[in-house]
Order: structure tokens, then C-alpha cells, then sequence
């Protein structure tokens, strides 16, 4: 702080002596404030933000005490330096000033070279005090994003489920310190089935990672409940058969699709029920694999369409929407479509983190470029990963990556491929 920029605020009840003061300040090339009582100077304090202040020890309507406590409640006040003003060589009351936080104190008569000094060191003083607060801020906001990202991780697999015959491979690398993208794995049905979610969450960094832990967790709850009515099967047999991935077949839904449906629309009926306000919501491809048929059952809600491709790298399916986002709309249906993986088949999720990748120059992935990359067959799951990865990041280069990047990739292997791995 310069000293032609810094103000100093007197409080004294002496005409004479604030007088004097404003002069001498002045002199010294300060800017003088003047107030004639204790609750006159905090108001002066809050409205000006003084970056000193000379307190009188008696006031007329107020102790010092008060004033000095006023001001270290106040975030915005609590760093102006605060000198006491002394009557001759009466120090009084200036211990218990200096212990709830004045910085020294200046006896009568007041010594032009001693102010002067005394203010220079001081608005030094200000200033570090000013620089270790933002410090201390700082790391607390590095800690508090930190936990939160181990927390977050936490929400993560740490084992993706190899049922016998089968590969899965996931990654997320987040655009900030804290992802709204998510993906979980997990058993079903005693561990005959497996879950597999992919979902990407409508905002970007804490906000959006606070509703990714809610969603995340109120899905994977929801589709491990065991429930006693026959919710899903009231709501199909009032509502359109379930979408196919196979032109023409009809009939019950597959094993597994209660626990999803039930998942996939509570999960929607609690967001909206208890955090509309919130105006969020998050895409979500759901589906529910059976690994001894191939079978998949799956909700889209609203996400990019993923891929089956076949072990010859030909695209067999899209698996398009088959509803809204989850959390946009109360009490909105959800239907299920059913695909199946054959030998040597991969579906592949993704959230728009790829195909939307910007490079340095500002061109997107986009989704060609990622089909066009899944022609050439690959040895496994989690090789497959690695390339589209790769690509991705040779892409970006040094560009700001601007959203989460997400992937799940799920490989049947090919019966050959089954005995090696045995």
C-alpha cells in the first residue's frame, strides 16, 4: 500500500486533538477520516475501509474495547491496523486493548517522525497480514477441493467386476478438479447380472459434482433394492412394449429390467421431488448385462448413443434414447430397449467429453472420428481404451480440455479368446 493511497481513520472525542491529527497526516501524505465517537467511527469503517486507524482509549459513547471487537468480527475490517491514542504517559486500559487485538499504541504528545514511522511499519504490516489471510484461504479452498475429489473418487469402482468370458475397461479424466461425469459396475440379481452406468451431469465443477454423488448414489441404492410390488411390470403393461435393438422382437422385458427401471425412475421422481430448484440433471445410459446369454436390457436417458460393434469392427447397433435426462422432468416414463453381444462384440459408452475435445485450433473429436477409430478390431477391452485415449489426448495436445472425459468399454470375448484366458 502506498502511503499517498492509504487513509488513516481518527476517533477521538477532542476537537483539538483530531485537528492536529488531520494535519499532521496529511503532512505525511495520508488520507485524514474524522470521527468524534466510537460509533460514529465505526460507521466510517464500513462505509470508507480505512487501512489504519488512531483510537482514542476514553470514548464518549463507547468503550475501545467495543470498537476493537467490532472491527475483528468483521471479515472486511478485521485488517485495519489499530494504534491506541494515549493521554501524556497514562497507559491504561492499553493492555486490554492490545489483547483483544489493537497493534500498539501512541502516547501525547504525538511525535511527527514517531507517526510517521510508526504508520509506514505498520501499513507493512497490513499488507503481510492481508497476503498470509489469502494464503490461508487459498489452501483451505486446495484442501476443501481435494477431500472433495476423494471423496468423489471414492464414488468410483475400485474393481471393475470380469465376469468369466467377458472385459471391462472404464476411465474419467475431469475437465476441473472435481468431475459432474460418472460411471459405475456393479452385480444384480445374487451377481448374475451386472450393472453398467455411464452418466454425465448438466453443469461443470463442485455443483455439478454434489449432484453426480446424489444421482450416483441413489441409482446404485435403487437398483440393489429388492422390492415386494411389481412396480415395473404395472408400468410396462400400461405403457409401449420395450425398444429392441433387434427389428421385430417383442415380449417380456429381460431379467433385470425391474431393477432398472426402478432405479432409473426413482431416481428421477426423488430429483425432482426434493431438488428441482437446482434446475439440474444428468444424462444416463443404464443397462443391465447378462453375462451367460450376451443379453443387455438398457435405459437411455437423454446420453449419446453408444456402440456395438462387431469383432470385425462393423457398427451392428446404436442404442438411442429411449427417454428424457434424468432430473429434467416429474414423473416422466422411461422405456427399456434390449440389444445383445455376441462373441466378439464391444459396446462402447462415452459422455460428449470426446467427441466435443477441442484441439488447439479449436476443432472438435466428434463422434465420425470415434466410429471411424472403432473399425479396426481390437485385441481387448482394455486396449481398445488405451486407444481411444490416446487419440483423445493427442488431439487436445496442449489445448484446455473443457469437459469430463469419460469411457466404458465392454468386450465379449470370442470362444478362443476364452481358453487362453483359462
Amino acid at each position: 500500500m502506498l502511503i499517498q493511497s492509504a487513509r488513516v481513520l481518527v476517533i477521538d472525542d477532542s476537537p483539538l486533538r483530531r485537528a492536529t491529527l488531520a494535519r499532521r497526516l496529511e503532512a505525511l501524505g495520508y488520507g485524514a477520516l474524522l470521527a468524534e465517537s466510537g460509533q460514529h467511527g465505526l460507521a466510517l469503517a464500513k462505509a470508507e475501509k480505512p487501512e489504519l486507524m488512531l483510537l482514542q482509549i476514553n470514548l464518549p459513547d463507547v468503550t475501545s474495547a467495543y470498537v476493537i471487537k467490532q472491527l475483528k468480527v468483521d471479515e472486511e475490517l478485521s485488517s485495519i491496523i489499530v494504534l491506541m491514542l494515549t493521554s501524556g504517559q497514562t497507559t491504561e486500559g492499553v493492555e486490554a486493548c492490545l489483547a483483544l487485538g489493537a497493534d500498539d499504541y501512541l502516547p501525547e504528545p504525538f511525535s511527527p517522525s514517531l507517526l510517521k514511522v510508526q504508520l509506514t511499519d505498520y501499513l507493512g504490516v497490513r499488507q503481510r497480514r492481508i497476503e498470509e489471510r489469502e494464503r490461508l484461504k487459498r489452501e483451505k479452498v486446495l484442501n476443501d477441493v481435494a477431500i472433495a475429489r476423494r471423496f468423489q473418487s471414492d464414488f468410483l469402482p475400485k474393481e471393475v467386476p470380469q465376469p468369466k468370458g467377458w472385459q471391462l475397461a472404464a476411465c474419467l479424466h475431469p475437465a476441473r478438479e472435481v468431475a459432474g461425469d460418472w460411471y459405475d459396475i456393479f452385480t444384480l440379481t445374487q451377481g448374475r447380472r451386472i450393472g453398467i452406468v455411464i452418466a454425465d451431469v448438466c453443469d461443470k465443477g463442485v455443483g455439478a459434482a454434489l449432484f453426480m454423488a446424489l444421482s450416483r448414489s441413489l441409482t446404485r441404492a435403487f437398483a440393489q433394492q429388492n422390492y415386494s410390488l411389481n412396480l415395473v411390470d404395472s408400468l410396462l403393461s400400461d405403457g409401449p412394449a420395450p425398444v429392441s435393438a433387434r427389428p421385430g422382437r417383442r415380449g417380456l422385458p429381460a431379467i433385470g429390467a425391474t431393477a432398472l427401471k426402478n432405479a432409473v425412475l426413482l431416481t428421477n421422481n426423488y430429483i425432482m421431488e426434493n431438488h428441482s430448484d437446482l434446475n439440474m440433471f444428468a444424462t444416463m445410459f443404464f443397462a443391465v448385462l447378462d453375462p451367460m446369454t450376451g443379453g443387455l436390457v438398457y435405459i437411455n436417458g437423454g446420453h449419446n448413443p453408444p456402440y456395438i460393434v462387431g469383432a470385425d469392427g462393423a457398427l451392428k447397433a446404436v442404442l438411442k434414447p429411449t427417454g428424457m435426462a434424468v432430473g429434467m422432468m416429474a414423473q416422466t416414463d422411461f422405456r427399456t430397449g434390449e440389444a445383445q453381444l455376441e462373441p466378439g462384440d464391444t459396446l462402447v459408452m462415452y459422455t460428449d467429453g470426446v467427441p466435443d475435445a477441442r484441439d488447439p485450433a479449436g476443432a472438435q473429436y466428434t463422434d465420425r472420428r470415434l466410429r471411424e477409430l472403432l473399425t479396426t478390431p481390437a485385441a481387448s477391452a482394455t486396449s481398445l481404451l488405451e486407444r481411444i485415449d490416446n487419440t483423445l489426448r493427442n488431439h487436445i495436445a496442449d489445448a484446455v480440455q473443457f469437459d469430463d472425459i469419460t469411457i466404458v468399454i465392454v468386450r465379449r470375448m470370442l470362444p478362443m479368446e476364452e481358453g487362453r484366458a483359462g
